[in-house]
């Protein structure tokens, strides 16, 4: 299996579950759930017009609907671009800056916003639409999973487009197809010793290299 959508379906097939962290407590389900609601928000960005193929950037904090937006995209057939967020939030101007040279840069297609973000970074003459990552997550709810239309799987298409950090030079989009990502996920197994039974934690924002993959 050399594509993010065939391992995300196998996860969905265990009796494994994720949790996220934040201020407000633990949010905890199974993978099998965040598969259906994947599937159902995957209807929602078909509907929105994204095939495979097309990028699709996302930005905002490390939420459940944002690892459900993350699977989403996969899911359509598209390459996710994960956009970082500020280090301070005096460096707001150049943090909006910033994130439309990389929308652009990436030729994206869609943005996914969440909403504590939209009101900083707008859309301007030139931008792909902007959707709001709330807003889309309600309009998947009178979508089902049966409406998602599963893409032709290609081991060799993009699967995550990212950009270096820019300390040493203007960031640059490093490209991921799947068939990498699976083989970084493998290598990464066989190095820990990952078993079945044992819990992963991490730390990291999903827009971080290690944080992502």
């Amino acid at each position: 299996m050399q594509t993010l959508i065939s391992r995300i379906e196998r996860a969905a097939e265990s009796d494994t579950t994720l949790t996220v962290a934040s201020p407000e407590g633990y949010d905890t389900t199974s993978w099998a759930q965040t598969h259906a609601e994947a599937r159902s928000l995957a209807a929602a960005l078909q509907a929105e017009g994204v095939s495979p193929g097309d990028h699709v950037a996302i930005l905002g904090p490390t939420t459940r609907p944002l690892i459900t937006a993350i699977q989403a995209t996969w899911l359509t057939g598209a390459c996710l671009v994960m956009l970082p967020l500020p280090m301070r939030l005096g460096s707001i101007e150049a943090f909006v800056d910033q994130t439309r040279s990389r929308i652009r840069a990436a030729d994206c297609s869609l943005v996914l916003i969440d909403e504590q973000f939209a009101p900083f970074v707008e859309r301007a003459e030139g931008d792909p639409p902007f959707v709001v990552l709330q807003e889309l997550v309600v309009q998947a709810t009178s979508l089902t999973p049966t409406d998602w239309k599963r893409p032709d799987e290609n081991p060799d298409a993009l699967a995550v487009l990212q950009f270096t950090s820019g300390s040493t030079a203007e960031p640059k989009g490093v490209m991921l197809p799947h068939r990498t990502m699976c083989a970084n996920l493998d290598a990464c197994t066989e190095a820990g010793g990952l078993v079945d039974h044992e819990v992963f934690v991490s730390w990291l924002p999903l827009y971080h290299d290690m944080g992502l993959i």
